[in-house]
C-alpha cells in the first residue's frame, strides 16, 4: 500500500519557497534592461507610458541611410582598336602557352592510363593516372580564364565600328579554345 503524504514534509518546502520569494530582492535579476544592454536603435519609452509627452521624444535618432550599391555594374567603355587588338594578342598568348603545355600533358596521361588498365583502383598505376589528368587539367584551366576575356570583349566590342577588323580574329580564338578543351 503506498504512504500517504504527509503534511510534515509540506511545512519545509512551503518555507523554502518562501525564503526565496521575500527579502534580498536587490540581488535577484529582474526583467528590466541593464545599462549595457540598452540601444538607441530600440526605443523603451511608450508615447503616453508617463516618460514621453509626443512621439516624436520616444522616437530613436533618425539616421541617415547609406547610398545603395547599383544593382547593376557601371557600363565599360568601349575599348579602342589599339585596346581590343592587345587584349587579343594577349589571349592569343594565353592559348599558345595551353596549346604548348597540352600536348605533353595530354601523352602523359594516354601513358598513364595504358599502364593503369586493368589494374586495381587503388595502385600505384591507377594513382599516376588520376594525377596526370589532374596535371592535364591544370594546364588547361587558363582557357575558362581567356574564353570570359575573349566573350567579354566581343560583347564589349559589339557595336564598335571597329568591330569588323577583328571579328575573324575573335571566331578564330573562340575555335582555338574549343578545340583545346575538346581533345
Amino acid at each position: 500500500m503506498a504512504r500517504p503524504f504527509h503534511p510534515i514534509f509540506v511545512v519545509p518546502l512551503l518555507a523554502f519557497t518562501l525564503a526565496g520569494c521575500g527579502g534580498r530582492r536587490a540581488d535577484w535579476p529582474g526583467l528590466a534592461p541593464r545599462a549595457g544592454e540598452v540601444t538607441t536603435m530600440v526605443p523603451r519609452n511608450v508615447v503616453g507610458g508617463g516618460r514621453c509627452a509626443a512621439a516624436a521624444d520616444c522616437a530613436p535618432p533618425v539616421a541617415a541611410a547609406p547610398a545603395a550599391a547599383p544593382d547593376v555594374p557601371p557600363p565599360v567603355p568601349v575599348p579602342t582598336l589599339a585596346e581590343a587588338q592587345a587584349e587579343l594578342a594577349a589571349i592569343d598568348g594565353v592559348i599558345d602557352a595551353v596549346a604548348a603545355a597540352a600536348g605533353p600533358a595530354r601523352a602523359a596521361l594516354a601513358t598513364a592510363q595504358r599502364a593503369a588498365n586493368g589494374s586495381a583502383d587503388d595502385s600505384a598505376a591507377s594513382g599516376r593516372a588520376e594525377a596526370a589528368q589532374s596535371s592535364l587539367a591544370a594546364a588547361l584551366a587558363p582557357l575558362v580564364g581567356a574564353a570570359f576575356r575573349l566573350q567579354a570583349l566581343d560583347l564589349g566590342t559589339s557595336t564598335a565600328a571597329d568591330r569588323a577588323s577583328y571579328s575573324d580574329r575573335l571566331a578564330e580564338l573562340a575555335g582555338r579554345i574549343a578545340i583545346l578543351q575538346d581533345q
